[in-house]
């Protein structure tokens, strides 16, 4: 009985062993091989050193955004400050506003309409809000109709 050796022939029959090819295929297959691994590894290489170049840039624009917080903290409490009265005087004493030594009155602010309310209302009574706007409305009537009046005396007299 023989012996088989497996791995000698196509798909490990046990059939006749593969020669081995000799020629210029396999050297050129070779080298495609090895010129395939190099344009890699200078591909991988180039990727990294990307990367390190990106994230040089990220720590900087990190840097420069934790700069930025800071300031806008300052900002902040700097306006709070310029919020109160002593704030607005010292401020407005910097700034040459009123003279050294002299103290700053303020007054407080003007009424303003409540939100949503019509600035136009007048107060009064629901009456009194509907002669106003009929008197308004009537008023604008009147201009639209002069000026009418004096677009078609000009187009007649033209003709």
């Amino acid at each position: 009985m023989t012996q088989k050796q497996y791995g000698t022939g196509p798909l490990f029959t046990g059939g006749p062993p593969i020669r081995q090819k000799t020629g210029w295929r396999p050297v050129v297959r070779r080298l495609a091989f090895y010129a395939f691994l190099v344009v890699m590894c200078v591909r991988i290489g180039l990727a990294f050193s990307l990367y390190d170049e990106s994230s040089d840039e990220v720590r900087a624009k990190e840097q420069k955004l934790k700069a930025l917080k800071i300031e806008h903290r300052r900002v902040r409490q700097q306006l709070k400050y310029l919020d109160t009265e002593e704030g607005r005087e010292v401020e407005a004493q910097a700034q040459g506003w009123i003279p050294p030594g002299s103290r700053l009155i303020v007054l407080p602010p003007e009424e303003s309409p409540a939100a949503g309310a019509n600035p136009h209302r007048k107060a009064g009574t629901a009456r009194e809000t509907l002669q106003h706007l009929a008197e308004e409305t009537i008023d604008v009537f009147l201009q639209c109709r002069g000026r009418i009046v004096a677009w078609w005396a000009g187009f007649r007299s033209e003709k």
